[in-house]
């Protein structure tokens, strides 16, 4: 060992060696870390996507005949009373249909801008989301879906609360934006 000019003893080679590898690992270590957390933060967030899709969901109560189906149907919105599939006797519901058009934006919803905004958000939920088993309440009704082209792919989007479960208000409001007067 080589004492330095300060009376401070300087490490020998073995030492110095050691430490470089130290400090190398470390900076590789550190970069790797921000290279995922910057990976991860940084992917290209989806904010637009081409859609021709049909919005379907039903609205109200089930009801025993046709005649005492209720509800208001949505501005612009096709409706029609359904019969439910499993009930005996037979129940109904208000079927409501929409359509929506993104890039650009149409359909019958009274903003479509913020109803293909929703619908982008579902979709990177749906994309990056966690996998939850949640308790669900049983859903009476048709199951509220959107269904044609997204991206040039035919495609069923869900859009039911269960499927979303955990994922906070922001995705509760996207379904009502979608499917307004659903309950």
């Amino acid at each position: 060992m080589q004492v330095t000019g300060s009376g401070n003893p300087k490490p020998g080679p073995a030492v110095e060696s050691a430490m470089g590898r130290f400090v190398a690992l470390a900076l590789v270590v550190t970069l790797a870390a921000t290279a995922c957390v910057g990976g991860a933060a940084s992917a290209p967030t989806r904010t637009a996507l081409s859609a021709r899709l049909v919005v379907t969901y039903t609205l109200g109560q089930p009801k025993r005949s046709v005649g005492a189906v209720d509800g208001t149907c949505p501005p612009g919105a096709r409706c029609s009373p359904q019969s439910l599939p499993g009930f005996t006797p037979r129940k109904w519901m208000l079927r409501v249909q929409r359509t929506l058009t993104c890039g650009p934006s149409g359909g019958d919803y009274a903003n479509p801008g913020a109803a293909c905004r929703a619908l982008a958000a579902l979709e990177r939920v749906l994309h990056s989301k966690p996998r939850f088993v949640c308790s669900c309440a049983i859903t009476i009704g048709i199951e509220p879906s959107a269904h044609g082209l997204l991206d040039g792919v035919t495609t069923t989007v869900p859009l039911d609360s269960c499927t979303y479960c955990n994922q906070g208000s922001p995705v509760q409001h996207d379904l009502q934006v979608l499917t307004p007067g659903a309950t």
